[in-house]
């Protein structure tokens, strides 16, 4: 069993273990599609309904994986999956070397999603102000419900918006947007005065005031994202991702249409980059990196 939990004070005391960073995009990819194996098998196992989402799903529709430029995984859970997956993950997790981190649990991360990380590693996203260190990820993004009435729709709508603006305002470092506009910049530098635990409350909050199963539209606040009709996310089909199947919706074309229009169509080539910034690392004890093994 890996110990999961001790993950954070390894990385902030250097106890007696050595840092090997990973820079090759294969090795970091490769970490992240066996992360998401074991969550199909724990969704498969607990009857939790998750999907790829984002680059991850026009990854499995297009290149039957990865998009060749791209550095990660993403997935969508409906918002009751969503709970269910972060109240009973630990134990599975920990056997099976991860841990979430969220901003509701012990490994804490202040965005309105979770992460599922590999406790043999350690990631930092360096624009953030938050120093917690987290390991190699996948991402899992709620979806939730939006109101049917077009007033209170637009309203809630632009509610999550401004207070999606303020948390991402908040977390960000100032030193970070040096490069930005100066319209970036001074958001950023008042963003620094909110308190980025107490925003993020406050988005997930908004977030979960409309009930994913109840409305005809959902959302997922914690991200731009688009408005989708709820019925395109009721059926999921086994789709080809590298050397194995994850879950995507039956509607997948349509879904990505709304989110990316023509998403069949290759961006420029300047356009075709990796957009995380973060630096991550093999935690391992002395003996191991001597032995240049530190998986």
């Amino acid at each position: 069993m890996y110990a999961a939990s001790s993950i954070g004070n390894t990385a902030k005391e250097g106890q007696a273990n050595m840092m090997h960073e990973i820079t090759d995009i294969t090795e970091l990819r490769d970490i992240e599609l066996a992360i998401a194996k074991k969550i199909h098998t724990f969704c498969e196992q607990n009857d939790i309904r998750y999907c790829l989402s984002c680059g991850s799903l026009i990854g499995s529709v297009r290149h039957k994986g990865f998009i060749p430029w791209d550095d990660d995984i993403d997935m969508f859970m409906p918002r009751p999956d969503y709970e269910k997956f972060l109240g009973t993950f630990r134990e599975y997790g920990s056997e099976n070397g991860l841990f979430i981190a969220s901003n509701r649990t012990e490994h804490y991360f202040a965005r309105t999603f979770l992460k599922v990380c590999d406790a043999r590693t350690v990631l930092t996203e360096t624009k953030l102000r938050d120093k917690e260190p987290l390991g190699v990820f996948v991402d899992i993004w709620p979806l939730d419900g939006l109101p049917d009435n077009r007033i209170l729709r637009a309203l809630h709508m632009i509610r999550a918006a401004i207070q999606f603006k303020a948390l991402i305002c908040s977390i960000n470092r100032l030193d970070y947007m040096s490069t930005r506009s100066l319209f970036k910049r001074a958001a950023v530098a008042l963003g620094c005065m909110i308190n980025y635990k107490k925003a993020a409350e406050r988005l997930d909050k908004t977030s979960k005031k409309y009930p994913f199963e109840t409305g005809g539209y959902v959302n997922c606040y914690a991200r731009k994202c688009c408005r989708f009709e709820r019925k395109l996310f009721d059926k999921s089909v086994l789709s080809a991702f590298e050397d194995t199947q994850f879950y995507i919706p039956e509607n997948y074309d349509r879904i990505l249409k709304i989110e990316y229009g023509d998403y069949l169509k290759l961006p420029p080539v300047e356009q075709r980059f990796a957009h995380h910034v973060f630096r991550a690392y093999w935690v391992c004890s002395e003996e191991k990196a001597a032995a240049g093994n530190c998986k």
